[in-house]
């Protein structure tokens, strides 16, 4: 079967995807935290779900959970756990992640690595591939990103650019607000904002679905491969914190 050819599909899904409930403030979510739960598929197949968790520690900092792990059939394929943690931090109103980690286990093979943002030095250090960047503004990791993009798309912005570190390398991403869009999920229909991304090293495009009524927070995103597969999260439930 195509959709499960090896665990690494489920892994990379996750990683790029890497990436709710009654109405409130549009600031809400973010200052208050939530725990939200996407389901993730792959061609339509469903592989297992997605569970973000966003705490506030101080006025200042937050910290941003990702835990993926399959389910259903899909678990006779693919055992890779995947957790991912964000550091957030805010100055002036701008959001500055300051350490991401990522493990993947219970499979064949463990991976483990952190990206270290020194924006006093302006360095971005990977630990997987052992390389330091020069730490350009706007510079995010694969779940700060998604944070800034709430905020970013409240305060009325129709287009943002990003500087994502994941794995192995740095890239800028351009999203773009297309159109409002009826977004089917388990929990609800919403009226969402869909954003159309650049094309990453002309292999990928992303497209990401955020909800007004809930603080932009993203309720479906896709990424499309070279080749025309599709990757999906979409929103399953939410709890606020």
């Amino acid at each position: 079967m195509k959709t499960l050819k090896n665990a690494t599909l489920f892994s990379s899904i996750a990683i790029s995807l890497s990436m709710f409930f009654t109405t409130h403030g549009h600031a809400g979510l973010i200052e208050s935290g939530f725990e939200a739960s996407y389901e993730v598929s792959h061609n339509n197949f469903y592989l297992g779900d997605s569970v973000r968790i966003l705490k506030k520690q101080d006025n200042q900092t937050w910290i941003y959970r990702s835990d993926t792990s399959p389910k259903g059939i899909a678990k006779a394929f693919v055992s890779d756990i995947i957790e991912e943690i964000s550091t957030i931090t805010r100055n002036v109103g701008q959001l500055y992640p300051v350490e991401y980690k990522y493990r993947q286990h219970g499979g064949k093979k463990l991976t483990e690595f952190t990206l270290n943002f020194d924006w006093t030095a302006n360095t971005l250090t990977n630990t997987y591939n052992k390389q330091t960047y020069e730490l350009k503004p706007d510079t995010h990791d694969l779940l700060s990103f998604q944070i800034q993009l709430m905020q970013d798309l409240q305060a009325g912005k129709n287009k943002v650019s990003y500087v994502i570190a994941d794995k192995k390398r740095v890239d800028t991403y351009n999203l773009k607000a297309d159109k409002k869009d009826s977004v089917e999920t388990p929990m609800k229909t919403f009226n969402a904002l869909k954003l159309i991304s650049n094309k990453i090293r002309d292999k990928m495009q992303f497209i990401i679905w955020c909800a007004p009524e809930l603080g932009y927070l993203p309720v479906k995103v896709m990424k499309i491969e070279e080749d025309g597969d599709e990757s999906v999260m979409v929103l399953k439930s939410i709890k606020v914190n």
